[in-house]
């Protein structure tokens, strides 16, 4: 790919017409392209992405919106994504859409694919996308009118580029389909291979891209056509004398590096060289090989140093290696200790090929470039290896200033993980090399394909060209008149020479060959690469093949539960005598073990494609044939975007309306107010007699009435006005306090009318927020709402969806009972308008029946009910939500579970778990697993299934065939049957405590370091199956900490450490086999769990935690806490807490493996030093 190679100033054209600075080649490439499919075969820099754009401009009126139909533009790299896309859009009036991977486009679904193709009219992408987005069934390659592929040369093998042809085109071409895309392809170079030994041969390879594209390539007569619009490079050889290193301290070095790298890796190791080796640092088996691997590939690049570069630019490589501030050094994903092993490996290997050099030699790079200085020069180096690029960059900063300004960048990949040069860096250096800033750029292939810089006047191929396409797109990269294309080659290699030369030769024979065969047809394909085996799903047209297979079902294990202990893969085993191939799944996975049998060499495609046959088919691949939890993730994303307007209603009671003024005979009805007076106060206050024109529910205000009542004409009665007491007076000052109070228990009484006819007393307390200052607030009733939701949305979720995996029943859990979904439900009933959520101010108070203009009351009707609506006000998303929460918990509190399900159906939650039916499919000898018996003597409890017990103790690790499953689905159950437990446990044990205090008890005892310990204290650890390395070491790191602090119980906050959540996920899990082993009893997994849990935290016994507890006393005490400074390095968080207090500043930060436990840390030491300063 090259930009338009246009110098000039161009207005945009958007006519079909071609554009009129077009070339005489261009034009007539666009002739055969509207024709027939073509290949542009063009030099690099002869214009082939202006012919793509002619070709758009004339196929426009195709595609313009509102057609269905739409144009794709295929680039091999995501920098030229940006760079043709800009093309498109400055010469068409086209809309382009731009794709690449790290946009996520992985996880689009059908609907979001649709919107891109319903928007724009060019989609440029690279190529795994569309090839993706059609096996998924997103794209249909009929709906493409123009298919333009950028660099087709790479159309071969398995490359996107040639299964999007073979699995697609080739199909529907075959099946007599005719309305396919016009395929262009641009190329510097048909052939990507080394060449060939003949004209024959070269014919051959440019006759099978023709044939797999579909395609006749166009080229020019000869080069000098060209060369009236583009400049050559001229290609000149430079020979040079190898300087070998002598072959004592070539073979010394050499040993020396071999030696480290075994004292690295192994436990050979001389403990006063290096502190420890991967075996004694006990880590996890993956990461121990993931450094292994590391160390092998700084090793081989060491040796080809010394090979190929001499101990100079060796010591260079090492000293980079070594250098923790390196800018571009990637370790990958390396454990903390692997990452300390492989540096130290780099800074010995350094200090040993350092030794070698006699102090006080200096070694010049003497570089004659054309035997001549270049004041501007701009110069690309192209070699194999990334590491060849690290060090001559290193040279050529330390050397050539001293000659001169030049400045050295380089630019390399990070396929072998040894830097990590981000793509943004890679587009700076670019753009400076244009500016003149940089003059020099070392490169490896990357900057093959795609450069422009028309200003670039040298190239040297300081390693050879591995392929014709790479020499003669590495030569184009030189754009100005008379540059040079200078190729190295050592003294005596004859072969490399050769091959050289042919390459340089290579241009005129493909163009040649391609002319003399330009009139013949394209030959169909060959059966071997179009009988590949298929599996198509008619419903959305989604396609998969054996070799794609393989890659699905990698990605559907992707997206299984896993945690840090494990990370979730299939395992193949072949057995080759047999011809068996046996697949297994991980234990989440519905399908847990696929066998087959065939040929050899395509056993575990075989295997691979039967297992997402059947996934598909139990519906755990989509008719799209992808995950079925990447669609349940995009509905829940879309959920969380719905949109809420927080502009919401205040409702006042019809009781205290005065519905018409006017009437002469008016009915009242007398209540007694009773006023208490529990305080002490020189003037008495008197009862209050309330007169309403509609008669009040008695039980909702918890009053005194008069049942008498007397009518007196209008005309009879006059005014008089006679002494009224001090006492009276100050019994009226009360009046607006009782009159807010009456008003909201009328609310609250009308809501409940709304809801159920349940006899339920609570529902002011569930609509009452905490910002109303009342000595009442939702808290209490939300978090056991909360729990009882939870509780039985799972409960439904897990029977109803017996094949779905934990991630799945989690999200669709969260989707059922997330804020926005709350809110969402609790406005369709309007009950924002009942909620009371600002404090009482007497002095706005306004009596009832009095009309202001600023008190205009709109009468509503809810539910054949009427209700008045007395202004706007601002509401939170979240306060609706809770109230639905609270309003579970009233109705729970009041009328239990039953009336707690009828609210939640009234609400728009349909839960009916008691009559789903559950099944298990779990066959295991138990007693052979676990030690059954102690178990059940442990819980107090006697399975009637065991295998629950040996469910509910597998770990995901643990991947032996004879257990179909792992703990996970029964985790998920019994986490909310354990909160929901504790939760009403706490409530119904303290039915007067204050609100917040119930939260903090709650969240005090149900938290997973409460549960890990109580695992520890009861010794579940020790029958966990488990095959984590890493899992085994924390928890033996979790039961030392546990002996350590001797603790009396397992709740609160005393503990420093975060421990494994595996330990609490198995008391979790444990209680979900209990609960589905008693026929879902939750008494009975009370009684089983309690124990283990004893004892349980109270009053007398809570703490508050640290973060909360250090919030509330800088509230109080109206200190400033300033925001927590947070950051991550090497798997360990810190975090910084800083409060000012009374004019003096205290500030702590605390390191731990996560965020939560660091800034809890912190802010108990913050508490400390508040408390030691006399400040609380």
């Amino acid at each position: 790919m090259e930009p338009l190679g246009m110098e000039m100033n161009i207005s945009q054209q958007h006519s079909s017409d071609p554009l009129p600075f077009a070339r005489s080649y261009q034009l007539e490439a666009l002739e055969k392209a509207i024709k027939q499919n073509t290949i542009a075969y063009l030099e690099t820099g002869s214009g082939k992405t202006l012919i793509a754009i002619m070709l758009l401009r004339r196929y426009a009126y195709l595609i313009r919106k509102p057609s269905p139909f739409n144009a794709v533009f295929l680039v091999p790299q995501v920098v030229l994504v940006e760079q043709q896309a800009d093309a498109v859009e400055m010469h068409t009036d086209l809309n382009v859409g731009k794709y690449w991977g790290d946009m996520e486009v992985d996880f689009w679904d059908d609907a979001k694919w649709k919107q891109e193709i319903d928007k724009y009219e060019v989609l440029v992408m690279t190529p795994q996308i569309l090839l993706n987005g059609l096996r998924h069934g997103f794209f249909k390659i009929n709906m493409i009118k123009v298919l333009i592929i950028d660099e087709c040369h790479h159309a071969r093998g398995k490359h996107p580029y040639a299964s999007i042809m073979t699995e697609f085109y080739h199909r529907q071409l075959e099946a007599g389909v005719s309305d396919l895309p016009r395929i262009f392809g641009m190329t510097a170079s048909p052939i990507n291979t080394k060449g060939a030994n003949s004209a024959d041969g070269y014919w051959q390879k440019i006759h099978e891209l023709e044939t797999i594209m579909n395609s006749k390539v166009y080229t020019c007569v000869s080069e000098s056509v060209l060369a009236q619009f583009v400049p050559f490079s001229t290609p000149k050889f430079k020979f040079y004398q190898d300087m070998e290193i002598p072959y004592v301290l070539y073979a010394r070095l050499v040993q020396e590096l071999n030696v480290l790298k075994v004292k690295e890796t192994d436990n050979r190791c001389t403990g006063f060289q290096h502190e420890c080796s991967l075996d004694n640092l006990d880590l996890e088996a993956s990461a121990a090989e993931s450094t292994r691997r590391k160390i092998s590939k700084i090793h081989s690049a060491l040796i080809h140093c010394l090979d190929e570069l001499g101990v100079l630019l060796a010591l260079k490589a090492a000293e980079y290696l070594s250098c923790y501030e390196s800018e571009f050094l990637m370790w990958g994903k390396l454990d903390v200790f692997g990452e300390k092993i492989v540096r130290s490996y780099s800074v010995d290997a350094f200090h040993a090929i350092g030794s070698c050099i006699p102090s006080g030699t200096c070694i010049f790079l003497l570089w004659r470039v054309s035997n001549m200085v270049l004041k501007d020069i701009r110069c690309i180096i192209f070699v194999e290896r990334i590491i060849t690029a690290v060090v001559l960059q290193s040279l050529f900063s330390e050397l050539l200033p001293k000659y001169g300004n030049w400045k050295t960048k380089y630019i390399a990949g990070n396929n072998s993980g040894l830097q990590n040069q981000t793509r943004k860096k890679q587009n700076e250096i670019v753009e400076e090399f244009r500016k003149g800033i940089v003059n020099i750029i070392v490169a490896t292939s990357i900057l093959e394909e795609g450069l422009d810089v028309q200003a670039c006047n040298l190239i040297i191929r300081f390693d050879p060209s591995p392929t014709v396409c790479s020499f003669i797109q590495s030569r184009g990269r030189a754009r100005m008149q008379n540059s040079d294309y200078l190729l190295m080659v050592k003294s005596g290699d004859f072969s490399t020479h050769s091959r050289l030369k042919n390459y340089l030769t290579s241009g005129d024979v493909m163009r040649k060959e391609s002319l003399c065969h330009a009139s013949d047809p394209c030959s169909p394909l060959s059966n071997d690469l179009c009988d590949e085996e298929f599996y198509h799903v008619a419903s959305t047209g989604a396609f998969m093949t054996l070799s794609s297979s393989v890659g699905l079902i990698y990605f559907y294990c992707s997206r299984l539960p896993a945690d840090g202990y494990f990370k979730p893969t299939p395992r193949c085993i072949i057995d080759k005598q047999m011809g068996i191939c046996t697949l297994h799944l991980p234990k989440s996975s519905p399908i847990q073990t696929v066998c087959v049998k065939g040929n050899f060499k395509s056993l575990k495609q075989k295997a691979c494609f039967e297992a997402c046959k059947q996934l598909h088919q139990i519906g755990a691949l989509t008719d799209n044939l992808v995950p079925d939890i990447v669609v349940e993730e995009k509905d829940a994303e879309e959920i969380g975007k719905e949109s809420y307007n927080d502009d919401q209603p205040i409702f006042f009671p019809p009781e205290l309306v005065n519905q018409d003024a006017q009437e002469s005979m008016t009915e009242y009805y007398c209540y007694l107010m009773e006023l208490k007076q529990n305080f002490g106060y020189e003037f008495p206050v008197h009862n209050i007699i309330l007169l309403v024109r509609s008669q009040l529910e008695m039980e909702a205000i918890s009053v005194e009435s008069c049942n008498a009542f007397v009518e007196l004409p209008p005309e009879l009665c006059d005014v008089i006005m006679s002494p009224i007491s001090i006492s009276t007076f100050y019994s009226f000052t009360f009046l607006p306090s009782i009159m807010h109070r009456l008003e909201s228990l009328l609310l609250a009484t009308s809501l409940k009318k709304m809801l159920l006819d349940h006899c339920v007393h609570n529902v002011l307390e569930a609509i009452t927020t905490k910002k109303c200052l009342e000595s009442f607030h939702l808290e209490s009733l939300e978090t056991l709402g909360d729990s009882f939701l939870k509780y039985a949305v799972c409960q439904q979720l897990f029977k109803k969806h017996q094949n779905h995996h934990e991630g799945l029943l989690s999200i669709r859990k969260d989707k059922m009972i997330s804020n926005t979904t709350l809110c969402m439900l609790g406005c369709d009933k309007k009950l924002p308008g009942f909620i009371r959520d600002e404090p009482f101010d007497p002095k706005g108070w306004m009596v009832p029946g009095y009309h202001c203009g600023r008190y205009i009351l709109n009468e509503e009707t809810l539910n054949t009910r009427k209700i008045y609506d007395s202004g706007r006000r601002k509401l939170k998303s979240k306060k609706v939500a809770d109230v639905v929460e609270a309003l579970i918990g009233a109705y729970l509190s009041m009328g239990g579970e039953v009336a707690a399900l009828l609210f939640m159906n009234w609400i728009g939650i349909t839960i009916d778990f008691r009559n789903i039916p559950y099944e298990r499919h779990f066959e295991v000898q138990a007693e052979k697993i676990v030690n059954v018996q102690h178990l059940e003597s442990l819980l107090n409890y006697l399975f009637q299934d065991p295998s629950l017990l040996v469910e509910a103790l597998t770990h995901g690790s643990y991947m032996l065939a004879e257990i179909p499953g792992c703990y996970q689905r029964l985790e998920f159950l019994g986490d909310s049957v354990l909160d929901y437990l504790i939760t009403r446990h706490l409530y119904n044990k303290y039915p007067g405590i204050s609100p917040g205090l119930l939260t903090d008890l709650r969240s005090a005892s149900v938290n997973n370091n409460c549960y890990a310990l109580s695992a520890v204290k009861a010794g579940l650890h020790k029958h966990i199956l488990q095959s984590s390395q890493k899992l085994y070491k924390h928890i033996k790191e979790t039961v030392e900490s546990f002996q350590e602090l001797s603790l009396d119980c397992t709740f609160g906050w005393e503990s420093e450490k975060s421990f494994p959540k595996v330990l609490g996920d198995v008391m979790e899990s444990l209680a979900g086999a209990i609960f589905v082993d008693s026929g879902y009893n939750k008494e009975t997994v009370f009684r089983s769990m309690r124990p283990l849990l004893e004892p349980l935290i109270t009053l007398e016994t809570m703490t508050v935690h640290p973060v909360k507890e250090l919030n509330e006393l800088c509230q109080k005490k109206h200190y400033e806490q300033r925001k927590p400074i947070v950051s991550h390095d090497n798997g360990v968080s810190s975090v910084t807490i800083e409060v000012e207090a009374n004019g003096e500043v205290l500030k702590h930060t605390s390191t731990a493996s996560d965020k939560k436990m660091a800034k809890k840390l912190a802010s108990k030491e913050i508490l400390k030093s508040l408390k030691g300063a006399n400040f609380c």
